[in-house]
């Protein structure tokens, strides 16, 4: 099925030269139903980020409408200012609509506490907004660490060192939907600086 963005979004171009189907916002037909994902895009290079969700989500059997976010009090260093204008809106001009999904992507941020983020404020209101706007939330990476210490009160544990390399993990939830199809055991590239232990997650989580 398709997936909607702008035309001129290099996701568009370079998922149209995959050979994705990519439909520019409102040709759905009328009575269509599509998936409305909202995705909250924290990463420093925009364009890489967009295309690896569209990627995924044009791959699905769903009609999707993608929705570009940025906090309000986000501002980048790496993508210009004029792209953020064209592609993305801001939280404040889509908190009043209701998305089926948010997808959050992570951000290097994983040196600060939390607290010292800069729009630290506006991304708990944006997570506490998501609980009744949104359907289903997916968090990766930084923000998946931000919504545990928000929600759960699960703390980020900085690592001596950087952990960098391609890791075997043990899947503990194979009928999981999110799990569904893996392997027992899988190797998995990984780049951080803090982790959050198990012995932290809520008893029975």
């Amino acid at each position: 099925m398709p997936i909607e963005l702008p035309t001129d979004l290099p996701a568009a171009r370079a998922l149209t030269g995959e050979g994705l189907e990519v439909s520019a916002p409102g040709s759905v037909r009328d009575g269509e139903r599509r998936l409305q994902v909202a995705l909250l895009n924290l990463m420093p290079d925009k364009p890489v980020t967009e295309t690896q969700i569209a990627r995924l989500l044009g791959a699905t059997p769903y009609h999707v409408q993608l929705t570009l976010v940025v906090p309000d009090g986000y501002r980048s260093r790496h993508t210009p200012r004029a792209y953020l204008e064209r592609f993305y809106q801001r939280f404040s001009q889509v908190r009043r609509r209701r998305f089926d999904a948010l997808i959050v992507t992570g951000a290097p941020l994983e040196h600060l506490a939390f607290e010292e983020v800069r729009y630290w404020r506006e991304f708990t209101r944006i997570l506490d907004w998501a609980a009744l706007a949104a359907g289903r939330a997916f968090f990766i990476c930084w923000a998946a660490q931000a919504a545990l210490a928000y929600h759960h009160g699960v703390a980020k544990r900085a690592l001596a060192r950087k952990c960098s390399g391609v890791f075997l993990h043990t899947n503990l939830a194979p009928h999981n939907p999110l799990m569904r199809g893996m392997d027992r055991v899988f190797t998995v590239p990984v780049s951080r600086r803090s982790e959050v232990s198990p012995d932290d997650l809520p008893r029975g989580a």
